[in-house]
């Protein structure tokens, strides 16, 4: 019998997590720099965080660096 489909942002579920606007997303995989209150939440630690877009699919891991957003993963559309 097959295993079930687990989504990423779903097998990533113990990281704290960050729904982000669709233009911060945008932003994120073309990748801009982002400066950390676009994401509309306060201040973070050093720990990275899932970034979600708004249907709930994963578009990044990333941590506060400075005032911006270090992204150390930016996921596509078409997985």
């Amino acid at each position: 019998e097959p295993l079930p489909f687990i989504a990423d942002a779903d097998v990533l579920g113990h990281v704290a997590a960050i729904v982000v606007a669709p233009d911060v997303a945008r932003a994120l995989e073309q990748g801009k720099v982002v400066p950390w209150s676009a994401l509309g939440a306060g201040p973070a630690g050093a720990a990275p965080m899932r970034l979600l877009r708004e249907d709930g699919s994963l578009l990044a891991m990333a941590s506060l660096e400075g005032e911006r957003v270090k992204t150390h993963r930016v996921f596509g559309l078409g997985r």
